[in-house]
């Protein structure tokens, strides 16, 4: 049974850090997997669990360029594919998409509204969150479409989500959206 690590951040300078420790981690376990995948093909394993750890061993490997090239993992949220017409992105968060995006680390980008509704007995309560837009990095990389009927999805989706860019809405004036 693989041991859960939580992370607890009382202050932002813990984050950075924790950045190196989890580089660290990343890449003991991405020999970890490597070797495991060397010894399955070795030993004959069914084609399904080699192409399961291969999975493993490429988002690991996509996970170390991501931490690498600086971008802090965070908690995977309901988000939506990040399209550039959204009105609610600031020039600010543009830019930082376009910076991350040149990197060439992520499968995509994701928006993370900041408009969550909760219900709570029958009556309907709005709670302002600071909406984000998050690198994700995922193997298999793309939807597979090889059934007649249209889109099918890959059996099992590993998925890590990194931080581009968040902001407070009521901070930003009309003139910081283009």
């Amino acid at each position: 049974m693989k041991e859960q690590q939580s992370l607890v951040v009382r202050n932002p300078t813990d984050l950075v850090s924790l950045s190196p420790k989890w580089l660290e981690q990343k890449k003991e376990e991405q020999a970890k997997a490597e070797l495991a995948l060397a010894s399955l093909k070795a030993l004959g394993a069914s084609e399904w669990r080699i192409e399961r750890v291969t999975k493993r061993v490429r988002l690991l490997r996509k996970t170390v360029k991501a931490l690498e090239a600086g971008f802090v993992p965070i908690p995977r949220f309901d988000s939506t594919k990040l399209t550039f017409d959204i009105e609610q992105l600031p020039l600010d968060v543009l830019t930082m998409v376009e910076e991350a995006k040149i990197q060439k680390v992520f499968d995509e980008f994701r928006f993370v509204a900041g408009n969550e509704n909760e219900r709570s007995y029958g009556r309907r309560r709005t709670f302002k969150r600071d909406p984000l837009v998050v690198g994700v990095i995922r193997e298999p990389d793309a939807v597979r479409t090889d059934s007649p009927g249209g889109w099918v999805r890959e059996r099992e989706v590993f998925e890590e989500h990194f931080l581009i860019a968040w902001w407070r809405p009521e901070d930003i004036s009309p003139f910081d959206h283009f």
